[in-house]
């Protein structure tokens, strides 16, 4: 609105069939978590994807008064504490880049839960002894505003420890590959879209 254009907007999760829907022209753009790409480099040249964001960043979140963070904070030391783990916005039953490590690794983690919501993993960590590792800045940001949450981000060292053996996440936007075909406001809702992903990761 700000900008004055005309166009109307629908928001859907992405699901199994939005590469294709994509190439039918039924979805305009696309944004996918690397677990994807795969799916999409399926499809060949029909598709244009471009990467927006590496999410190689690591921010743990626990209670405010927790034990973690009155010591040296490790993926090993992590995993001596409940873990809550995280699949916003597209459930899956693929493990997290931090429980491949700990399999890969033969340290003992105790998954207490699978949380799919921001609102349910503050309020399940502000009541536990649980802990949580996200890739997002954001909800560092947001985390500052509630009280009974605090959080830090790990060194860069632990971080490349983490997917040294496992993808990065990486974000990605998704379209038809029309080469001849130049959108003004495709291009310009693009380059929004790449500003929201820079701030949120």
């Amino acid at each position: 609105k700000e900008e004055q254009k005309t166009m109307h907007i629908n928001i859907n999760p992405w699901s199994m069939h939005t590469t294709q829907d994509i190439i039918n022209g039924d979805t305009t753009l696309g944004i996918c978590c690397n677990k994807s790409a795969a799916d999409v480099a399926a499809f060949g040249d029909k598709l244009l994807t471009t990467e927006l964001q590496r999410m190689d960043k690591l921010y743990l979140i626990a209670s405010r008064h927790h034990p973690i963070f009155k010591r040296e904070i490790t993926l090993e030391t992590i995993a001596e504490y409940p873990y809550v783990n995280t699949d916003l916005g597209n459930p899956s039953t693929k493990l997290s880049p931090y429980q491949e490590f700990c399999i890969t690794n033969g340290i003992k983690l105790n998954t207490e839960i699978t949380i799919t919501s921001i609102s349910s993993l503050f309020e399940y960590l502000g009541e536990s002894n649980a802990v949580s590792l996200l890739p997002y800045r954001i909800v560092y940001e947001m985390v500052s505003d509630i009280p009974e949450l605090h959080t830090c981000q790990l060194s860069q060292y632990e971080a490349e420890r983490l997917y040294a053996d496992t993808e990065t996440p990486t974000i990605f936007l998704v379209q038809k590959n029309q080469p001849n075909a130049i959108n003004e406001d495709l291009k310009w809702l693009s380059g929004e879209i790449k500003k929201i992903v820079d701030r949120i990761i």
